[in-house]
């Protein structure tokens, strides 16, 4: 719960948006009764009731003909709204498609389309409307057509940019793999997770719309008389101005608190959710704190409560924490997912953001109260002074930009003197980018990197000013055994040279324990111990410390079975990433190696070396050289579960989807009806006796998707859940549910277990192993974990 003294303070930015939804509920009910009912017939002339100042009878007064100002402001918000509305859904429906389109495919269409929307957005928007109004004439479809196509461009652009970035999650590359095609990916799958954008684009795109409208009416081009519009009514009232004042201002307030109205709530769309914060009441009347120099303590929290909003229902998750952080010293969080580790450090950092409320008592960084800074006090401090590593780099980094653009941005955003080409290559080289690579990474967009080397550039972001706290939330659960050690090394001695403080979050224990000087050990949300890592380790207090120690030791898997027939081979592959005006980064060569039914292959091999590159040209989403034959169908299970799940889809949603999709491909026998009832197939003008209702076919997936949930020791009522309200090891399971509904023969594994915690990493080997014996499946493994690999797998292939 949130408590008695739930804080209901709103920034501005939160009053703006509830502001602008009154008006634009004002203007909306103003036009939904304009079409049924006005006081007087908005376009009857009355010369008696000439000019008329408000009164009771006229509440706008009249207009130089004796017609009501307020019944024309009722039909001409009615007829602006209605004539806004289209031009947006015209300017939306097709900007989405050409940003779909572009986005999603690229390379000739990208350049067709994309010159054609440059061509429209280059020439000056009310210039073009009065040629269009002068080719197809005045009116209001005229207008709707005109101003629709003008607003093509800036929904293709915004459309565009949001498929380009969700184009290489994850989700989207199972949707390949399930065998959805181009048009249902772009629309069923891409487009749902685009309207965290489209929505305030609409939004904005009404407000400027209305103004469009009213300029062209105004002009005399727009909605043409007896219709009343606000922008004619402007028109008609400008020689009166003076003498009755009223016949333009009604209709010109209006059209500014329709604009207000959308754009407040445009604004609004484009925050997670309003943000409740609850400050620190001060005694003197002050709520800043002045920075001691001789402060030992770097940070201090007292009493963080972290609450969330599950459907509604407020739960706490962080009960009341304590701690503190000296200079210099490191920090260890460790708890498995769920216990509040990542969101106790989003909360220091002021990054809950919609995910979250929380109180604290106290809440210091350096001498100062975080609680009392303004947002470009905290954006001043963040990526400065205090900084954090992010567990998953490829949502951490921004898809549209290179490295190199990435620290330019950080160096403007706080006008540091630490800049040049020497300052930057000097943090990658801190971060374990190698020095022959450095260029290429430079000029590298996220997507063409390693997961590895993805992460190290975030951690070279992070450490770029030389914080005085860093915190890193499982930095090392991407990189490969080797490449973590010399991550963790490189950290360990910029924390001595720079006394650099750091709060280190991991489920692993052991990892915690190599690092840091002091370790809490949280679990759902307490501390359950504290100390030292040395006393820690030594002489566990708690239970579940015991059992996160033991969970360190890598328990053996292996089962004595005889391996079938040759199930895969790749022969000869090579597979290269093609870059502008540079040679082919070749990253596969020559490759070849076979897999028998029945055996689990590992793959080994630092970041970099092509493991993630080779299941993704086996299952066809790379162009390679060479020969793959594979004589079963092949699934793949992504590294970060939460990232190969739809966010927009229910877990059962999604596994209807791909029985959907596996019955289009392989069961051709039945063929799905779209009546009802199969019994109704006559009267649907077909009498083949195997037709199935899709009624029926949907209760078959849905018990498909039960059974199936069912072998990853999932209820039913996950059936409904969103991923969001899953814990890493439940959205594991998901995962390997939608490889597993398809029935597949082979089962390619990307570090299936990196991103979970070690009791949690258990549980999943455990079930991988159980469900490779009942359904005699075959896996290639992929793991930079040495134990793992030795525990589970037949042989091991080691790529250089």
């Amino acid at each position: 719960m949130w408590g008695e003294e739930t804080v209901k303070q709103f920034k501005g930015k939160d009053i703006t948006f509830y502001i602008g939804l009154v008006l634009v509920a004002i203007i909306c009910l103003t036009a939904l009764i304009g079409c049924f009912y006005t006081p007087y017939d908005a376009e009857t002339v009355d010369r008696t009731a000439r000019l008329q100042a408000p009164s009771l009878k006229h509440l706008f007064g009249t207009d130089a003909l004796g017609r009501d100002v307020f019944s024309r402001v009722m039909v001409g918000v009615k007829t602006t709204c209605l004539t806004s509305l289209g031009i947006v859904l015209i300017g939306s429906v097709l900007g989405t498609l050409i940003g779909a389109f572009t986005g999603y495919f690229g390379g000739v269409i990208d350049e067709i389309l994309m010159r054609f929307n440059d061509s429209i957005a280059s020439f000056p928007s009310i210039l073009l409307a009065l040629v269009c109004v002068s080719v197809f004439g005045t009116g209001t479809m005229q207008v709707v057509l005109v101003l629709g196509i003008l607003f093509i461009p800036s929904f293709a652009r915004v459309m565009r940019s949001e498929y380009i970035r969700e184009k290489e999650k994850d989700y989207v590359k199972n949707a390949r793999i399930w065998g959805a095609g181009h048009l249902r990916i772009i629309f069923k799958h891409i487009f749902p997770n685009t309207f965290n954008s489209l929505l305030p684009a609409m939004a904005i795109g009404i407000g400027n719309a209305v103004l469009a409208e009213a300029g062209l009416s105004y002009l005399g081009l727009g909605v043409q008389p007896p219709t009343p519009s606000l922008g004619r009514m402007l028109l008609e009232s400008q020689s009166l101005i003076i003498k009755s004042p009223w016949a333009a201002v009604f209709p010109g307030v209006v059209i500014v608190l329709t604009v207000l109205g959308f754009s407040f709530v445009a604004a609004g769309f484009t925050e997670n959710t309003t943000r409740i914060r609850k400050k620190t009441e001060k005694k003197h009347g002050s709520t800043a704190v002045e920075n001691d120099e001789n402060t030992e303590q770097i940070l201090e929290v007292e009493n963080l409560r972290i609450s969330v909003s599950d459907d509604g229902v407020i739960r706490e998750i962080v009960h009341g924490i304590s701690f503190g952080l000296d200079k210099g010293e490191s920090l260890g969080i460790i708890g498995e997912s769920g216990s509040g580790k990542s969101m106790t450090a989003s909360a220091v950092m002021d990054l809950l953001e919609g995910r979250g409320i929380y109180t604290v008592d106290t809440l210091c960084f350096d001498g100062r109260d975080l609680t009392a800074m303004s947002p470009a006090e905290m954006n001043s401090i963040r990526g400065n002074c205090m900084s954090m590593v992010f567990q998953e780099p490829m949502t951490a980094l921004d898809p549209g930009k290179k490295v190199r653009d990435m620290f330019e941005r950080l160096i403007n955003n706080h006008e540091r003197q630490i800049q040049g080409e020497d300052a930057i290559k000097n943090a990658l080289d801190e971060a374990g980018i190698n020095k022959a690579d450095m260029e290429r990474v430079l000029e590298s967009y996220p997507h063409e990197l390693s997961g590895g080397q993805r992460q190290r550039v975030l951690i070279a972001l992070a450490i770029y000013f030389v914080p005085k706290l860093i915190i890193l939330d499982e930095p090392t659960t991407a990189l490969d055994a080797d490449v973590a050690e010399e991550i963790i090394e490189s950290l360990a001695r910029l924390h001595k040279k720079c006394n650099m403080s750091m709060i280190f979050i991991s489920h692993d224990i052991s990892l915690v324990m190599k690092l840091c000087d002091r370790a809490l050990v949280l679990k759902d949300g307490e501390i359950v111990e504290e100390g030292t890592c040395k006393g820690i380790m030594e002489n566990p207090k708690a239970d579940y410390t015991r059992e996160l120690l033991e969970g360190c030791v890598r328990k053996g898997y292996k089962t004595v079975h005889e391996t079938g027939d040759k199930i895969l081979e790749v022969k000869d592959l090579c597979v290269s990433y093609k870059r502008k005006k540079q040679a082919d980064l070749k990253v596969i060569q020559n490759l070849s190696f076979n897999v028998r039914k029945g055996e689990c292959v590992g793959i080994s091999g630092g970041s970099g070396s092509g493991k993630t590159t080779l299941l993704k040209a086996m299952v066809g989403m790379l162009p390679y050289t060479g020969e793959i034959t594979c004589s079963g169908r092949i699934g793949m299970v992504f590294q970060d579960p939460y990232s190969s799940l739809n966010p927009r889809l229910t877990v059962g949603q999604q596994l209807m989807e791909v029985c959907y999709l596996y019955d289009r491909k392989y069961r051709n026998g039945n063929k799905i009806n779209n009546c009802e009832n199969a019994g109704k197939a006559q009267e649907c003008g077909s009498g083949n006796s195997n037709l199935i209702s899709l009624k029926e076919k949907k209760q078959q997936w849905y018990k498909e998707a039960v059974d199936i949930l069912g072998e990853v020791s999932l209820a039913e009522e996950f059936m409904n859940r969103y991923p969001k309200e899953l814990s890493g090891g439940q959205r594991q399971r998901v995962a390997i549910a939608l490889v597993l509904i398809r029935k597949p023969e082979v089962i390619l594994l990307d570090e299936p277990v990196t991103a979970l915690d070690v009791t949690i990493q258990d549980k999943v080997v455990k079930l991988l192993v159980e469900l490779k014996e009942r359904h005699m499946l075959t896996y290639v493994l992929i793991s930079h974990d040495a134990q793992l690999l030795e525990s589970v797998c037949d042989r091991v292939i080691k790529l250089d």
